[in-house]
């Protein structure tokens, strides 16, 4: 479902692109401007502005990652902290309820031993996870930043050559006018 909600978008951008291509091929040209056309600013600007606010999802998802990574490293030390506190804790009512202290000693070292192996497995698992999902979002950023340079190479591409023959086209009407007002 995510790869169809991605394709989805990215054909939204395809479109909105290939709008701005199409608007600029359709422009009238202006005479004797150097191929310049005139096209509507609002109706571009409104374009450029949906193109502006649907790329920022994936880096805002990617930022999120990164965010969850953080939150994911926070807790896990809190938690390591709130098991060696429990341990302190617990450590210390061993020794002052009984006479044993040596075995609430060991007990206590017992704990703070299993408490520490438990917070550096929890804060590696984090550290882990956070890192793969970290490299996900990485990877499928660099996907959508090339696809979609590919997609605005090929239009502004299609775009220099339908103008270049807009330019052509121009020249020859111009030569045309010319050899007609030469007639005159």
């Amino acid at each position: 479902m995510e790869n169809e909600m991605n394709n989805k978008e990215l054909r939204s951008l395809e479109q909105m692109i290939a709008m701005l291509g199409d608007m600029v091929q359709e422009a009238m040209t202006v005479p004797l401007s150097g191929g310049k056309c005139i096209v509507e600013r609002e109706r571009v600007l409104d374009i450029l502005e949906d193109i502006r606010v649907s790329l920022p999802d994936e880096l805002k998802a990617a930022n999120s990652v990164l965010d969850a990574r953080m939150d994911i490293i926070d807790s896990a030390k809190v938690e390591a902290e709130n098991i060696l506190k429990e341990a302190n804790r617990k450590a210390m009512e061993l020794v002052d309820a009984n006479n044993i202290t040596v075995e609430a000693n060991h007990k206590a070292k017992d704990i703070l031993t299993d408490a520490n192996n438990q917070a550096a497995a929890i804060l590696t698992d984090a550290q882990n996870k956070s890192r793969e999902m970290l490299g996900k979002a990485e990877a499928r950023a660099a996907e959508l930043r090339k696809t979609t340079g590919e997609y605005l190479d090929s239009t502004l591409q299609k775009s220099m050559e339908a103008m270049s023959g807009s330019l052509a086209e121009m020249k020859k009407i111009h030569q045309q006018i010319r050899a007609v007002s030469g007639k005159m």
